[in-house]
């Protein structure tokens, strides 16, 4: 899938068609689920990677993001890119190569209980995860897996974006 994951464009949720797309209000999963979901869109988790804005530069002036995603995560094996946005702004992304499942079950709690969002991505070769304090969404090039979470979901996904 050829996402865009600039932060002043459209989330990957919007923009692809809902038959790639599933998104949750967190709310609205329990812990358990969010366990599941998480199982079953990366089960090799030495897969899945991350990317997360942590600055960004306008006109000089430098910011940092408060991520603490250190908290959380081990990272050892990371990198840092560059995006131009289209006014110039140059946001600056960390990308880290291993995620491990435990570890990323156990952010998506802490922000289902309060804890400070960050711009951040978790992917593989098939499936995108956005997540903040609102909403989970799932994007992925796989019909059949956005079908099947869907069915097991059915009454707990959000369907407000659907056609």
């Amino acid at each position: 899938m050829n996402l865009s994951y600039n932060p002043e464009g459209l989330r990957p949720y919007f923009q692809v068609d809902d038959s790639k797309r599933i998104r949750f209000l967190i709310e609205s999963l329990s812990i358990l689920e969010l366990k599941d979901i998480i199982s079953r869109s990366f089960k090799n988790h030495s897969t899945v990677q991350c990317k997360v804005l942590i600055g960004y530069r306008y006109k000089g002036i430098r910011w940092k993001e408060k991520t603490n995603i250190g908290k959380f995560f081990t990272i050892n094996n990371w990198y840092e890119e560059q995006l131009i946005g289209e006014d110039g702004t140059a946001y600056t992304f960390a990308n880290i190569n291993i995620i491990d499942n435990n570890e990323l079950i156990r952010y998506c709690i802490s922000l289902k209980n309060g804890c400070r969002s960050a711009y951040i991505l978790f992917y593989n070769e098939q499936i995108t995860l956005y997540v903040n304090n609102d909403v989970f969404d799932i994007v992925s090039s796989d019909e059949k897996f956005i079908n099947h979470i869907k069915r097991n979901y059915i009454n707990k996904y959000d369907r407000l974006y659907e056609k």
